[in-house]
């Protein structure tokens, strides 16, 4: 297997278990609230919000895209010197994950039609 493959395997891996982590806060605090795991899934997937939907599809585009400039190289933005290595790849995967979404909102929130 080529060692991209794994940086992609790497960086994919850190990224849904930061998603998985999230979403195992999200129904731990439902099951304090005496909901089920699977309405605390479906209020987190499809929170009724424009925010939520733009951010899931931004988010998912944001990362696949920050994954894409860090593995393959591609530094037309912002020349980096950081190294291509599983570990790092597996830390940007999980960041990438967590603060993409809250910006996303936050960014989101601050548009004229981005109000709920």
């Amino acid at each position: 297997m080529k060692y991209t493959t794994w940086i992609w395997i790497s960086y994919i891996l850190g990224a849904l278990l930061a998603l998985i982590c999230k979403w195992s806060i999200y129904c731990y605090e439902g099951k304090k609230l005496k909901k089920k795991i699977s309405t605390c899934t479906m209020e987190w997937f499809f929170e009724k919000s424009a925010s939520n939907s733009v951010s899931w599809a931004t988010t998912i585009g944001i990362v696949w895209v920050g994954g894409y400039l860090y593995v393959e190289r591609i530094n037309y933005f912002i020349p980096t010197t950081i190294p291509v290595a599983i570990p790092i790849a597996f830390l940007l995967g999980s960041l990438m994950e967590v603060w993409t979404p809250n910006i996303t909102k936050w960014i989101f929130s601050r548009m004229p039609f981005g109000h709920k």
